[in-house]
């Protein structure tokens, strides 16, 4: 008896519901007031990203970025087919139409973005999910770029997405992908930075998600200090020799003493199969 009391007493506490955000703009809302259903945290985070989180774009240091993490990948052809999920503000896609690439648009699901981005003069970047950008596409894209996007998505996120990409690509196409690495000493850095993260890769687990998507190959690189100057320099000596104790201690305690990438941030290159042309095949025996 005493046992069934004491657990009506421990659930009694009221639990506060959540406030509806006034902001909300859900289906459903009538605004009388009442609390209603609770907007998502995702929906809410999303909405006010830039202001809340992101801040305003650095268009200079995109640019230094895509000179040595993109461009280096990109394919010859200017008339490539090039779609930025998740891009933000844009200033990927304005780096790419800047280096001539006609056909490069970007996709992101914040309102705020996109506005910012159409207020920057890049009218390519439109507001959209994901999976519809992805859907209305197969098998038509060259490259798809995801930078700062996987760590987003859950895992059973994570692989529709990789899927819905791999679809969209021709054979041989090219996904680069920059996300946080969980290998790194300070991966909680950009793990636990944003509210919006939901997952934390590591060079192992997203070859091991491509793969079970199909990609046929998957690079990792590290993305290191860049260097525009002597201060940053600097920095990039000095990661060097704490980089390189890093793996020491890394490749001691694995047994593996080669391939670690211990950066925050890793860069994937990958591409989905390239097609075999069997008549040509036939021909040649």
């Amino acid at each position: 008896m005493s046992s069934s009391r004491s657990a009506k007493v421990r659930t009694s506490i009221a639990v506060p519901r959540p406030r509806r955000d006034p902001d909300s703009g859900l289906a459903g809302n009538t605004g009388s007031g009442d609390v209603g259903t609770a907007v998502p945290a995702r929906e809410r985070l999303y909405r006010r990203y830039a202001t809340t989180h992101s801040g305003g774009a650095d268009q200079e240091l995109t640019d230094r970025l895509f000179e040595r993490d993109i461009a280096p990948f990109m394919p010859d052809n200017r008339d490539a087919a090039i779609l930025d999920v998740g891009c933000g503000q844009g200033t990927l896609v304005a780096a790419l139409l800047r280096a001539g690439y006609r056909q490069a648009r970007g996709v992101d699901a914040s309102p705020e973005q996109v506005a910012a981005a159409h207020q920057a003069g890049v009218v390519q970047v439109e507001h959209a999910s994901l999976d519809t950008a992805l859907e209305a596409v197969p098998n038509r894209l060259d490259v798809v770029i995801a930078m700062d996007l996987l760590e987003h998505l859950t895992r059973d996120e994570l692989l529709r997405t990789l899927d819905l990409i791999a679809s969209a690509l021709r054979p041989g196409g090219l996904l680069l992908a920059r996300t946080p690495n969980g290998v790194s000493p300070f991966a909680g850095n950009y793990r636990y930075g944003d509210l919006t993260h939901e997952i934390c890769l590591t060079p192992g687990s997203i070859r091991q998600a491509l793969r079970v998507i199909g990609f046929t190959t998957a690079d990792v690189h590290p993305c290191v200090p860049l260097v525009y100057g002597a201060a940053s320099g600097a920095r990039w000596l000095l990661w060097k020799g704490l980089s390189g104790c890093y793996k020491l201690a890394l490749g001691i305690e694995s047994g593996s003493p080669r391939g670690h990438v211990v950066t925050q941030n890793m860069l994937v290159v990958a591409r989905t199969p390239v097609l075999v042309d069997e008549p040509a095949q036939h021909r040649s025996g």
